[in-house]
C-alpha cells in the first residue's frame, strides 16, 4: 500500500470518531448494569429527532441512579438539520463509553456526540 493511501485512511478514520475517555473520576462498578441503564436512557428519554447542533433541541441529558451511583448519559446531534437517532445507534454509542472507559468517556462520531458519566451519589 502507499504511504499516501495510508495516510487518507488513518485521516479518515479520525475523522469520524474523537474519543477521549476520563483520567479519573468514579468508575461505572458493575458493568452489566450500567449497560443496562444506557439502554434504559435511550428508551425513556435519549432517542427520537434532534435539531441541528446548537439549537435548543440538538442536545439531550438523562441521568439514572444505579447502586449509589449517578450515571450521566448525554447525547449532542453534531451536525446541521434534523436527524433521528434510533435505539440501536443510540444504545451502541452509550455502551461503548461504558465498554471503553472505566470513569467514563466523551466520543464524537460523524453525526453524534455521546457522553457517559458515572459519579458518586444519586442523580
Amino acid at each position: 500500500m502507499k504511504p499516501a493511501t495510508i495516510v487518507s485512511i488513518i485521516a479518515g478514520f479520525a475523522a469520524t470518531a474523537n474519543a477521549g475517555c476520563y483520567s479519573g473520576g468514579e468508575p461505572w462498578g458493575d458493568k452489566a448494569t450500567a449497560l443496562a441503564k444506557a439502554e434504559q436512557a435511550c428508551r425513556e428519554s435519549l432517542t427520537g429527532t434532534y435539531g441541528s447542533s446548537g439549537s435548543g433541541n440538538g442536545h439531550r441529558h438523562r441521568c439514572i441512579n444505579a447502586n449509589n451511583k449517578a450515571l450521566n448519559f448525554e447525547i449532542w446531534h453534531v451536525k446541521g438539520g434534523d436527524r433521528n437517532l434510533a435505539l440501536a445507534e443510540c444504545k451502541d454509542g452509550l455502551q461503548k463509553e461504558v465498554n471503553g472507559c472505566n470513569t467514563g468517556g466523551d466520543t464524537t462520531y460523524t453525526n453524534w456526540r455521546y457522553k457517559g458519566d458515572p459519579n458518586a451519589g444519586n442523580c
